[in-house]
């Protein structure tokens, strides 16, 4: 009897650390049309959590970047492209995830949603501003 706390513990403590939901494209949306450029966008999720942001545009050549956050647009971690290409990480523990998608993502053909990339991680489309309709959810 004395383990049942103790077991009730562990389950609180256990649900606590289920995994979040996915991000919310919204605010990744607000972020890129806050740059006025008219840019091609696509979002990609990668793992449930970490955000892929592909902007392209033929109007300003400083808008053809790359970023990766985690969850939300505040939280970058690493981003490539605009005046200054060189890729530049907030935490260098990412710069192989951000390299890889940014590898995979730019390879010709239609966009492979669901893909297995190194290291198990999972990549998927949400969003292509190319795509047909609106944004998802919004």
């Amino acid at each position: 009897m004395t383990f049942f706390p103790l077991w009730l513990s562990l389950g609180a403590l256990l649900g606590a650390c289920a995994a979040a939901p996915a991000p919310a494209l919204a605010p990744f949306l607000a972020l890129e049309q806050q740059g006025g450029c008219a840019p091609r966008l696509r979002l990609y999720l990668i793992d449930e959590r970490y955000v892929y942001l592909e902007s392209d545009s033929q109007v300003c050549s400083d808008a053809n970047t790359r970023s990766l956050f985690d969850r939300r647009p505040e939280h970058f971690l690493c981003g490539s492209g605009g005046l200054a290409a060189a890729t530049h990480c907030r935490d260098e523990h990412f710069r192989a995830l951000f390299e890889q998608v940014r590898r995979h993502v730019a390879r010709p053909g239609p966009a492979q949603s669901g893909q297995a990339l190194d290291g198990g991680h999972r990549l998927r489309l949400l969003y292509d501003g190319e795509g047909a309709g609106g944004p998802p959810g919004l």
